[in-house]
């Protein structure tokens, strides 16, 4: 016995209704949809916070390893000038992006500058986010930094410094933040 196919399809149909509970349409997939999505522009958002603050703690760790390394290379005397051709000369730079000459970047393109002072020195980290100024500011250990300065150029001097002070020294919305640590 052989069935048309409009009536095979018919049936067909009227089986799958049955399973659904009705015709299955966006209607009653409206709010499974809507939950998908909202679980969708969840997972979006805690991603661009993960990889916001992996990339803020990046940036810290490319001061900490220059501030450990001018330490090494220098032992305490820091001669007054801009440290950096000695960092990428004696390969004190690790892979931390440089121009293999003179100029050390950061994780956004802007450079960070090192510089003597006698007994201490100082390293700039310029052009970065928001989310780095505030982070680095806010990671600074209390050990071996004698100062710390955000984008409005306040000197803070005592660590660790809370995340709402941290705040109030770096721009909102802006990728033209700039942090300078001071240690000895």
């Amino acid at each position: 016995m052989y069935l048309s196919t409009a009536r095979t399809n018919s049936i067909l149909s009227r089986k799958f209704r049955s399973q659904r509970g009705g015709m299955g349409g966006v209607a009653e997939d409206g709010p499974l949809l809507a939950a998908l999505g909202l679980i969708v522009t969840l997972a979006a958002g805690g991603a661009y916070a993960f990889f916001g603050t992996s990339k803020s703690a990046a940036e810290f760790s490319t001061i900490d390893t220059l501030s450990t390394n001018i330490r090494s290379l220098y032992g305490g005397t820091y001669p007054a000038q801009d440290l950096s051709s000695d960092l990428i000369g004696n390969h004190q730079t690790g892979n931390i992006r440089t121009d293999g000459n003179a100029t050390i970047y950061n994780q956004t393109g802007g450079v960070i500058t090192p510089t003597g002072n006698g007994g201490s020195y100082s390293i700039t980290d310029a052009n970065i986010s928001y989310d780095a100024c505030v982070y680095i500011l806010s990671h600074i250990p209390p050990a071996g930094y004698t100062s710390a300065a955000g984008t409005d150029g306040t000197v803070l001097t005592t660590f660790k410094i809370p995340t709402d002070t941290a705040q109030q020294h770096c721009t909102k919305g802006s990728n033209a933040n700039s942090v300078t640590v001071t240690a000895q």
